[in-house]
């Protein structure tokens, strides 16, 4: 039975999510804002994540950035369930790694047709990425599997190698040595530092990525492990926005 982490500081969504998703046979548990469902999901990953967006302690946002940078996590579907209805939203919460965008108020039977849809992908998709990050080569389109969830496969299984991205006209190279980032580079930008990196392919809407196992000779450009760079990233990333 497949268990669902619902996250929403209302008690009464929270109850009324946890009832539906019951009676459709899903095993339920709850958190009651970003923080608690973080701690939670770390300890025992859920099968799926349904979180709402405007919290107090971690957001929906954060909730997302945090699940996808951490190995245990980083494939784990979730489906935003907001008030939020406006169209940069939906945008955001895809582009860090959300797998649907359900907004309130919302039919029960779309919910569970949403959470069943994201379970079925994610099943078949976890089998393609398990064979594909085990090979020596990786390589596939950001806007189906994030750089957050690419980089975090690669930490998993320690990979030594050149990560590549591509989204013209703008290319980078990352390298890794079993699993943490050494080195960043962007042709169009020499001096970009590993965080700035990240953040800007973050922001990318298209692009593509080709992991190469290979030695990795260059010094190591920051000490930062790689969820802290996933994170810093994001934050970067937000802090231009607002500018």
């Amino acid at each position: 039975m497949p268990r669902i982490l619902v996250v929403d500081d209302d008690p009464a969504v929270r109850r009324l999510v946890g009832d539906i998703l019951g009676e459709a046979g899903f095993e339920v548990d709850q958190a009651g804002d970003g923080a608690e469902a973080l701690a939670a999901a770390t300890a025992a990953p859920p099968d799926l994540v349904v979180a709402d967006i405007l919290m107090p302690k971690l957001d929906g946002w954060d909730l997302v950035r945090g699940l996808r940078s951490r190995f245990s996590t980083a494939l784990v579907p979730v489906v935003l369930l907001s008030c939020l209805d406006d169209k940069e939203s939906r945008r955001r919460g895809f582009q860090l790694g959300a797998d649907d965008y359900c907004t309130k108020p919302f039919e029960p039977t779309e919910l569970v047709a949403r959470v069943t849809k994201a379970l079925r992908a994610s099943s078949s998709y976890r089998a393609e990425i398990d064979q594909a990050v085990r090979r020596a080569d990786l390589e596939g389109k950001l806007n189906r599997l994030g750089l957050s969830t690419v980089l975090a496969m690669l930490g998993m299984e320690r990979k030594t190698g050149v990560l590549a991205l591509s989204n013209p006209p703008d290319e980078c190279e990352i390298q890794l040595r079993d699993g943490e980032v050494v080195a960043v580079s962007m042709p169009l930008d020499p001096d970009v530092s590993p965080e700035d990196c990240i953040g800007q392919i973050l922001s990318w809407q298209d692009g593509s990525f080709s992991f190469a196992e290979q030695a990795v000779s260059a010094e190591r450009q920051t000490e930062k492990g790689l969820t802290e760079l996933l994170l810093d990233g994001a934050r970067r990333l937000d802090e231009s926005r607002r500018k």
